[in-house]
C-alpha cells in the first residue's frame, strides 16, 4: 500500500465524495472524518519542512488529474515510492476509528476525586 500520506489522502477524498450522498447530520460526521484523515499528510509535510497547506493543495491538484502522490523524505510531493504493509495501515485506521467512536459514546463526565 502506498505510504507518505497517500492512503489517508485518497481515503479522505473518497469519503468527501461519499458524504455528498448522505443526509445532513451524517454528511457532517463523514466530512469531519475525511478532514481528520487529511491531518496525516499535513503532519508529514510539516515534519518534512514543507508548508502543509501547499502540500495538501498540490496533492489535491494531482489527485483531480488522476495522479497518486505522496510526501517524500525530502519534503516534495511526488508519486508514491514508499510502501507500507496493508495489515498495519488497516489496523491503525480501525483502532483509531474505534477509539474515536468510544470517546463519542461517553455521555457523562466522571468528577475527579
Amino acid at each position: 500500500m502506498a505510504g507518505g500520506g497517500t492512503t489517508e489522502f485518497i481515503l479522505s477524498q473518497m469519503l468527501k465524495s461519499y458524504a455528498c450522498t448522505l443526509p445532513r447530520k451524517e454528511q457532517l460526521a463523514v466530512l469531519e472524518f475525511a478532514r481528520a484523515l487529511e491531518a496525516i499528510p499535513m503532519a508529514l509535510a510539516s515534519n518534512a519542512g514543507m508548508n502543509p497547506t501547499d502540500a495538501l493543495a498540490a496533492m489535491r491538484n494531482y489527485y483531480t488529474r488522476g495522479i497518486d502522490t505522496m510526501i517524500d523524505s525530502s519534503g516534495r510531493v511526488t508519486t508514491p515510492s514508499t510502501i507500507e504493509p496493508v495489515i498495519v495501515k488497516k489496523l491503525a485506521l480501525t483502532s483509531a476509528t474505534e477509539a474515536a467512536n468510544r470517546v463519542l459514546m461517553i455521555d457523562e463526565i466522571v468528577p475527579k476525586r
